[in-house]
């Protein structure tokens, strides 16, 4: 036991933690650590640690009221995703059909023709998207 001691700090920590337990150990240089350390500026006074815990506060009060929003939005954007991913199914064979034609070109938009017939699709023409909304009261139309 007395061989496992002497070398935890320097497994642990490296050259550092061996000074440190060096110190610690012989009762010295406790005291000029920490002078040390308040010359490079690496210590903190009390004002500043409370200074730092209500700064830890107000971002975690971000952090809750954040996450309350998101989710907010969330369900609110339930119903628009519905529609979307029942317009998606809907129009899915016109979809793949026109993104064939847009960026594929003629061979693409025959070969997915060809691919959605095999696959027992039946296209119906065009892209026409969903249905407009109505409407209802005045509009800029005249």
């Amino acid at each position: 036991m007395a061989r496992i001691r002497p070398l935890l700090p320097s497994r642990c920590s490296g050259k550092a933690g061996w000074t440190s337990s060096r110190y610690l150990r012989e009762g010295e240089g406790l005291h000029d650590m920490r002078e040390e350390g308040k010359q490079l500026g690496a210590t903190l006074t009390q004002e500043e640690i409370a200074k730092l815990d209500a700064y830890g506060d107000a971002i975690d009060k971000i952090g809750m009221a954040s996450k309350a929003h998101r989710r907010k939005l969330m369900v609110d954007m339930v119903e628009g995703v519905k529609a979307l991913w029942d317009s998606i199914e809907k129009y899915g064979d016109r979809i793949e059909l026109f993104y064939a034609r847009v960026f594929g070109g003629k061979e693409a938009a025959a070969a997915t023709k060809e691919k959605q017939a095999a696959a027992g699709v039946k296209t119906t023409g065009e892209f026409v998207g969903p249905i407009k909304p109505k409407v209802e009261g005045r509009t800029l139309r005249r």
